[in-house]
């Protein structure tokens, strides 16, 4: 087992075009805490191995081992904008959306290269 879990993590970093990457950045948390389970079945250590960042910052992102890094969207923001926007469209005026404000949560799911 030890030999597999070796050989799995010299492995790591590598696409299927043999192509070597550092991190995972998963569209949503849920898809990182996926990501992060199939790299703990290979051998593959986070951070120490690979880094993974989600999106989403959910509650439960700060209790995975280790505590996942994560993109915090405003979703109160979000969605009282997306209805002004629905709003203005019923009444057929001009739109203009804004992005809201992201913010970078770190915690222990990736590492500093270099």
């Amino acid at each position: 087992m030890q030999t597999e879990c070796r050989k799995a993590a010299k492995r790591s970093g590598r696409g299927e075009s043999g192509e070597r990457f550092s991190a995972i950045f998963a569209a949503n948390d849920l898809t990182a805490y996926g990501a992060r389970l199939a790299l703990y079945r290979r051998g593959i250590r986070v951070p120490d191995d690979i880094s993974i960042v989600g999106f989403d910052d959910l509650h439960s992102s700060m209790y995975t081992t280790p505590p996942l890094t994560t993109v915090r969207q405003p979703l109160f923001d979000v969605g009282q904008r997306l209805g002004q926007v629905i709003v203005k469209m019923i009444r057929e005026e001009p739109l203009d959306i804004e992005i809201p404000q992201l913010s970078l949560v770190v915690r222990e799911s990736v590492r500093r290269i270099g």
